[in-house]
């Protein structure tokens, strides 16, 4: 199921009738009208997460010194991960494409690599947006706990008639 499949499933209601109840066990709470800096900062993370390079904090604390909205602390320089909030349209990117261009990497094949790697990670940016939005700062252990319930949503499905239940990854559609 993807990301943007999960977050329309949530929104339905529960038809009348129905045969089975599902219930999300793993919620990832998911905020409207997260800020710019939240899902820029979000969309560094998940790229890293997605393409192999740990995630250390995720901060969308101003550093009025460095001149940032926020900022991501990866293990290792990763160019999709830097070319990622640019390849969405967001702003405040031009300290990112120095760095891939500095590295000697092509601006736009890592856009196109980025657009690739969060094509279907819409619900994971924005449930680690949405615990930025509320915390300010993200540890390690707080950022990776997030990706992986987002990535794996656990469901219960009840059967209305037997009352048996079992536990998947996929809900009933």
């Amino acid at each position: 199921m993807t990301s943007h499949e999960l977050m329309e499933f949530h929104k339905r209601p529960r038809q009348e009738g129905a045969q089975f109840i599902t219930q999300l066990l793993n919620p990832t709470p998911i905020h409207e009208g997260l800020s710019d800096v939240a899902l820029h900062e979000a969309e560094h993370a998940v790229a890293a997460l997605e393409t192999g390079t740990g995630v250390g904090e995720l901060s969308i604390v101003p550093d009025i010194e460095q001149g940032s909205g926020g900022h991501v602390l990866m293990d290792a320089f990763n160019p999709v991960a830097a070319a990622a909030p640019d390849a969405h349209g967001r702003g405040g990117t031009g300290h990112d494409l120095m760095q891939i261009k500095n590295a000697g990497y092509n601006v736009n094949a890592m856009r196109a690599r980025a657009r690739e790697v969060l094509s279907n990670k819409k619900h994971v940016v924005h449930a680690l947006a949405s615990a930025a939005e509320r915390n300010g700062i993200l540890s390690r252990s707080t950022i990776n706990d997030i990706h992986h319930r987002a990535r794996n949503p656990v469901f219960k499905i009840t059967n209305k008639l037997t009352g048996e239940s079992r536990i998947t990854h996929e809900p009933v559609k």
